[in-house]
């Protein structure tokens, strides 16, 4: 299907300095969220990913931020992540057609939270999550109404995506998958409120 609603995303500076750009990515998701060690490394790689994403033919397209029963923070990371990425759809909850839409219209990085309530047992987004790793597999084909009739139409499903979720999602999503572990954070730590602009 034909997409001319795409937006490209922001032209970069003419030169970037690519160490204190990921060093300045770290330092920002430090600042707000408790992580394993190397974990706010690997989001700055995929934050960058979701820039050059169309020189890409696999996408690690679920990167679950799997976070400690009753923690908070993983919809603080999300909304970090979402002044970070390209082109970012900060959700809460999603539908099938609705998700694969959603990427035709202009391929979003979606960061999807509260997955643990929806997406452990819905096999369609479930199936659709896993399509999009590889862009040469990533599509469903669907049929559409035009005039009286149906046509068989294909949408991609080939986008970056970010899930949080309480504890883990399906063997099939985390294998496609950068997986992220959130940790509370110890007595003596401190962060800030992604509202604090100081």
């Amino acid at each position: 299907m034909a997409n001319e609603n795409r937006t490209a995303p922001m032209t970069p500076p003419e030169n970037v300095d690519g160490d204190y750009l990921m060093l300045d990515l770290v330092s920002a998701i430090e600042r707000f969220v408790a992580l394993r060690d190397g974990a706010a490394f690997a989001l700055a790689l995929w934050i960058v990913f979701t820039y050059g994403i169309d020189a890409s033919d696999i996408s690690p397209a679920t990167s679950p931020l799997r976070v400690p029963k009753n923690a908070a923070a993983k919809t603080t990371l999300l909304k970090i992540l979402s002044k970070l990425v390209c082109r970012p759809r900060l959700v809460s909850y999603i539908t099938p057609s609705a998700l694969f839409r959603s990427i035709e219209f202009d391929q979003p990085t979606l960061l999807i939270d509260e997955a643990d309530t929806f997406v452990r047992e819905n096999e369609a987004i479930r199936g659709l999550l896993n399509s999009g790793h590889e862009r040469e597999a990533a599509s469903v084909m669907v049929n559409v109404r035009a005039g009286d009739s149906w046509v068989p139409t294909s949408f991609s499903t080939f986008t970056p995506i970010a899930i949080a979720s309480i504890g883990r999602l399906s063997d099939t999503i985390e294998d496609r998958s950068i997986v992220i572990e959130m940790r509370r954070k110890r007595p003596d730590e401190r962060s800030r409120r992604v509202a604090d602009k100081r």
